[in-house]
């Protein structure tokens, strides 16, 4: 593992990918919004970085909140919603309308994954090490 991300343009194998660098840690955890606006990317370095995939040579949002790794990360459907979930045994919601998003106040303790019965539907899990 590396602390890089790397965007392949699929029509156009040949081109080399575009490297995205920014994480102090290995990357754990990778979502693309369903409009294809943002990546987002979760670290071990307990961060989250946003990547604006019209411009992905700007700086992403740099997104602090959790206080250990980030292991799960989850656009909304509606492209309004960033949940990242973390092996602090928490998640957190933020709002991509927000022009810096923050988490919201609204922490909730995370549960092991279980299927759900809509593959419209997912859930951030964790597992403890140790």
């Amino acid at each position: 593992m590396d602390e890089t991300t790397r965007l392949w343009d699929l029509k156009d194998p040949a081109v080399e990918p575009k490297v995205l660098r920014g994480h102090d840690g290995p990357i754990l955890a990778v979502a693309i919004s369903p409009d294809n606006r943002w990546l987002v990317t979760g670290s071990w370095d307990k961060t989250a970085r946003l990547w604006d995939l019209k411009d992905p040579a700007a700086e992403p949002k740099l997104l602090r909140g959790h206080d250990d790794a980030i292991s799960a990360v989850a656009i909304s459907p509606d492209n309004r919603w960033l949940v990242t979930g973390s092996w602090d045994k928490t998640a957190r919601r933020w709002d991509l309308k927000d022009r810096l998003p923050n988490p919201s106040s609204s922490e909730a303790t995370m549960v092991p994954s279980r299927p759900l019965p809509s593959a419209r539907q997912s859930l951030a899990g964790y597992r403890q090490y140790g």
